[in-house]
């Protein structure tokens, strides 16, 4: 299958976000919702992390359109938000 890998558009955030949420819920061994609500709400509103500097959000994207899945970057680690050691880090960009 061909997939397409771009910018994500803003009205495919909410369905990533949704799709973010399914899949860190599901990982054996992660925190659940009801212990990190605040970092699932930032993952069902991924979006808003648009509006920090030099943030970005990738999506996969089937033929038609579907989104498969996504990743955020961050130029600067500080704006990544989750509260855990990866805000901490210096002079660093990431992919989450």
């Amino acid at each position: 299958m061909e997939v397409e890998i771009r910018n994500a558009k803003p009205q495919e955030h909410a369905v990533l976000g949704k799709i973010m949420v399914n899949v860190y819920s599901s990982l054996e061994g992660f925190p659940r919702q009801e212990d990190q609500p605040d970092y699932y709400k930032m993952l069902a509103n991924i979006g808003e992390l648009t509006k920090n500097p030099h943030t970005e959000i990738f999506v996969a994207v089937d033929p038609k359109g579907k989104v498969m899945g996504g990743v955020v970057y961050f130029s600067d680690m500080k704006y990544y938000g989750s509260g855990g050691t990866a805000t901490k880090e210096l002079h660093a960009a990431g992919f989450r």
